[in-house]
């Protein structure tokens, strides 16, 4: 099954404010691996961010970000409570800066694990090559 249609396929992103925490009590983002067509947007957005003003953008890079997040944890506000997850609310527990990161966390996300699992095969073609 292609890694984008398996539901069980998710990663963490924790942002780095929050990674010298011990790791059950540090804040995460889960999201779901992405198809080519949505990770070409992610791409975009990134291009978005670095480029001109990342303001002008900012509803549409928070809607791509919810597009494949999945869930939360260990988010609690200034006053100790424990934030749950409403996708709807993800502006209001991060910034601009937050956001990025997590643009950065959901790029990496998605090219490692297809990196890794080129790797091997590409090795695997290779021997079979040099025994045939």
């Amino acid at each position: 099954m292609p890694a984008a249609l398996d539901k069980s396929g998710t990663y963490r992103v924790v942002l780095e404010c929050d990674r010298k925490l011990p790791e059950p009590k540090q804040p995460f983002f889960l999201f779901r691996r992405l198809t080519g067509r949505e990770f070409r947007g992610i791409l975009t957005m990134s291009d978005k961010l670095t480029g001109g003003d990342p303001v002008k953008h900012l509803d549409e890079v928070y809607d791509m970000v919810r597009s494949s997040l999945v869930n939360w944890g260990n988010m609690v506000g200034p006053d100790g409570v424990k934030i749950p997850y409403k996708p709807k609310d993800l502006d209001t527990i991060t910034n601009l800066d937050d956001v990025r990161e997590l643009v950065g966390g959901i790029m990496d996300g998605n090219q490692l694990e297809t990196d890794q699992k080129k790797a091997p095969r590409r090795r695997r073609r290779s021997v079979r090559k040099g025994l045939s």
